[in-house]
C-alpha cells in the first residue's frame, strides 16, 4: 500500500528497503536519507466541491453533496455529504470555507436566509478519513453569513459579512485550533461581504470593492492598507475584484487579482512589500473573452483556476434556486509565466458554493484504510 502511495524514481529492492525503513523505523530518519529515491508526483492535488450538486440530482434536495472533480475529464463524482452540518441546506448558505492540508473548515451561514437557521458551529472535513470525516472544532461566538475565513499558523481568522438582521459585521476573531480559545482582534478597516482574502507569511490580506488592499499583521496586530489601486475599467468603479491569489517573485510578495467585466476576464498583478504595503508594480497581464458568469476559484498546483457558470445572480441574499444553472468550464492562470489555459468542459456539476484543492490520495490508500477499519 505504501509503495502505491509514494512516487519513486525507480522501484527495486534497494529502494523498497529504504522506504520501508523510513516508514517503520523507530528512529526519525532525516529526509536526506530517502529523498534521492522520491520522484515528483504527477498529481499533487484533487479538486473537491462543497455545498454542491450534480446535474443528475433532485433539485428539491438542495446542495447536499461533496463532489470530487476530475479536472482532466471535467466529470465529478459524489464523494460525501453535507447533511452532517445541515440536513436540508437549500441553495444559498452564506457559509465561509478555507482549507489546509487534508482539512476543510466551514463556518457560519445557514439555509433559508431570514428563517433563523444559522450554522453555529465550525466544522472540519478530513479528506483522508474513509469514515466519519466530519467533526466540530468549536462554536461561533456570534452569528455570521457571507463572511470570510482564512487559516494561518493553525488559527482560523473570521471577518466581514453580516450578522442578525443583515447588520454589517466588521469584527475580526481568531480561533486557536489547538487550545480552542477565541481572540478578538482589530476590526476590519472597511466592511465587505465575501471579500477576496488570502494569507502570506505572517499577514492576512483582503481587497475591498473600492480596490483597497488591506493587510493585517499577526506581529503588530494592526491593519495597514494600499489605497491607490485602480480597477481595470476606471470609468466603472463598481467592478469588484474576484480573487486575491498570492505568490512569491524574488523578495517581493505578488498577488494576481482577477475581474470580469463585459464578457472579458482581466488579470492584474500587484507587487508590493509587506507588511508596510509599498507598491512596486500594478499591471494587467491577461485579457481574455469569457461569456459566462464567474462562480468560484481555487489554487491548484501553483496555478489560479477560475470556474464559470451559466447562473446570473450576484446578490448575496438571493435564493439561487435555478435548475437551469450549471458549471460550464474552468480556466487556469500561471502567474510565473502569465499564461492561461482552458481545462476540459465541466459536464455534470450544477452548483458548488465552496471549492478546495486537497492533497491527492491514491485510491489504494482509501481502499486499504477501509479494510483495516
Amino acid at each position: 500500500m505504501i509503495l502505491e502511495c509514494v512516487s519513486l524514481k525507480k522501484v527495486d529492492e534497494d529502494t523498497h528497503d529504504v522506504i520501508m525503513n523510513a516508514v517503520f523505523s523507530d528512529e526519525r530518519l532525516p529526509v536526506e536519507h530517502f529523498k534521492s529515491c522520491l520522484a515528483t508526483r504527477k498529481r499533487q492535488e484533487d479538486v473537491f466541491m462543497f455545498w454542491a450538486m450534480l446535474t443528475s440530482s433532485k433539485i428539491s434536495e438542495g446542495l447536499v453533496d461533496i463532489l470530487k472533480l476530475d479536472m482532466e475529464t471535467g466529470s465529478a463524482i459524489k464523494f460525501g455529504t453535507m447533511t452532517d452540518i445541515v440536513e436540508k441546506p437549500g441553495f444559498q448558505l452564506g457559509s465561509a470555507a478555507c482549507y489546509l492540508g487534508p482539512y476543510v473548515y466551514i463556518s457560519g451561514g445557514g439555509p433559508d436566509f431570514g428563517k433563523v437557521n444559522w450554522i453555529r458551529q465550525i466544522w472540519r472535513f478530513d479528506v483522508s478519513k474513509p469514515y466519519a470525516p466530519w467533526e466540530t472544532v468549536g462554536d461561533l461566538i456570534e452569528f455570521r453569513r457571507n463572511h470570510t475565513m482564512v487559516i494561518l499558523n493553525w488559527k482560523l481568522y473570521i471577518f466581514g459579512g453580516f450578522g442578525k438582521f443583515r447588520t454589517k459585521n466588521v469584527q475580526m476573531h481568531s480561533l486557536d485550533l489547538n487550545s480552542g480559545d477565541w481572540e478578538q482582534l482589530a476590526p476590519m478597516p472597511v466592511h465587505e461581504f465575501n471579500p477576496p482574502a488570502t494569507t502570506a507569511n505572517t499577514c492576512i490580506y483582503y481587497i475591498s470593492s473600492h480596490w483597497t488592499l488591506h493587510c493585517f499583521s499577526l506581529e503588530t496586530k494592526d491593519w495597514t492598507h494600499l489605497d491607490f489601486l485602480t480597477p481595470p475599467e476606471p470609468a466603472h468603479p463598481e467592478i469588484r475584484p474576484l480573487t486575491l491569489f498570492p505568490f512569491k517573485a524574488g523578495e517581493s510578495r505578488c498577488f494576481a487579482i482577477a475581474t470580469l467585466f463585459r464578457d472579458t476576464l482581466k488579470i492584474q498583478l500587484l507587487r508590493a512589500h509587506a507588511p508596510s504595503l509599498t507598491l512596486q508594480t500594478f499591471r494587467e497581464v491577461a485579457d481574455m473573452p469569457i461569456y459566462f458568469t464567474f462562480a468560484n476559484f481555487v489554487t491548484l498546483n501553483g496555478k489560479l483556476v477560475l470556474f464559470f457558470t451559466s447562473q446570473k445572480s450576484d446578490d448575496p441574499f438571493s435564493g439561487q434556486n435555478e435548475s437551469s444553472a450549471a458549471f460550464l468550464n474552468a480556466w487556469g492562470f500561471d502567474p510565473m509565466t502569465n499564461q492561461y489555459s482552458c481545462f476540459s468542459d465541466i459536464h455534470n456539476v450544477r452548483q458548488a458554493l465552496s471549492i478546495a484543492a486537497l492533497p491527492y490520495f491514491p485510491d489504494v490508500f482509501s481502499l486499504e484504510c477501509k479494510e483495516l477499519l
